[in-house]
Order: structure tokens, then sequence, then C-alpha cells
């Protein structure tokens, strides 16, 4: 694309300096001037036109909607990502970012699950194709599901537990106090 700002300015002293010289007049310069102005107007204008296409563009512009779905086997289990507490199995959260996440499961009965779950980012979101799906005018919908299964809560007979307490008696007994 042309500067015309830069050679108007160009045009502009060298059309002064000729006037400085003597070669042209006044009324030659006003006559030289007209034109450059209409240029500078129709630049305005393309850019107007410009940023409105641009603003259009954004306007109809789609977009990606992500949506992670967590289930549990039971279900109803409480459900934490990345340290906030989002609901009940079955619950559906929307994300922003691609990458590694947290999720924590925790019922009445079961042992709390801690685990970390990774969501690649699909094709049309790796760079620089997300630029083109960020254009596009229609929405890309990326559904992920997880499901995970809860272990029943072992409680331990009395003899189990007696074991446990000579074990940590006899581990405290040998190592020396601090």
């Amino acid at each position: 694309m042309r500067n015309y700002f830069r050679e108007d300015f160009y045009l502009k002293i060298h059309t002064l300096l000729l006037i400085a010289i003597g070669e042209i007049g006044e009324t030659n310069f006003l006559a030289f001037l007209l034109p450059m102005r209409y240029k500078v107007f129709t630049m305005k204008r393309q850019i107007i036109k410009f940023l409105i296409a641009v603003t259009l563009l954004i306007g109809l512009a789609g977009c990606v909607e992500r949506t992670l779905t967590v289930t549990s086997e039971p279900s109803d289990a409480l459900v934490y990502i990345s340290s906030e507490e989002i609901g009940r199995t079955p619950v559906t959260k929307s994300f922003t970012w691609y990458g590694d996440y947290e999720i924590i499961l925790r019922k009445d009965g079961y042992e709390t699950l801690k685990t970390h779950y990774k969501i690649n980012p699909p094709l049309y979101e790796i760079p620089p194709l997300d630029l083109l799906s960020a254009l596009a005018p229609w929405t890309y919908h990326d559904n992920r599901t997880v499901h995970f299964v809860l272990k029943k809560k072992s409680i331990p007979s009395d003899a189990e537990l007696i074991q446990r307490a000579e074990q940590l008696r006899k581990r405290n007994a040998e190592e020396p106090s601090r």
C-alpha cells in the first residue's frame, strides 16, 4: 500500500521550494494542492471503509465454545476443578484455556479421587489456524467428557488397626526425637 501522507509531504516541500525559487506562481501552487487534498480525502474514505469492514467481520465472526463435562460412578460426587468447587456429577463447566486441570471428586463413603486431566487443543485451535477459526462466521463447539469411577472406602478391621498402631509405635521408638 502506498503511503499517501509521505508522498504528499514530499510534494508540498517540493512545491514550496519551487515557489521559493520562483519557478511556479502561487496560482499554480493552489491548483497543485487541490488534487493532493482529494488524495487525502480519498484515503480517509478508504480507511473508514476498511474499519467498517473489520468491525463487521469481528461482529459476524464466530467463536469457540469449550465445555468440560465430568461424570462419575456413582453420581452425585462433589467436583473441584483447579481448587474451585464446580458442583455435583454430572456437571458441565465451560473453560477458556487448554492444558492440565487438577480434578478432585469427593463423596461420602468413597475414597477421594485426586487426578489431573489434560485437555489438548483441536487442530483448529493451534496457531496460526486459531486466527481463521476465530474469524469464521460460525461457532465451533468443543465438548469434552471425562468419566471417573470412585472406589468404596474400606473400613479396616480391629486387628488391622491394632497392627498399624504397633508398627507406628515401633517406628517412633526407633527414630530419635528432635
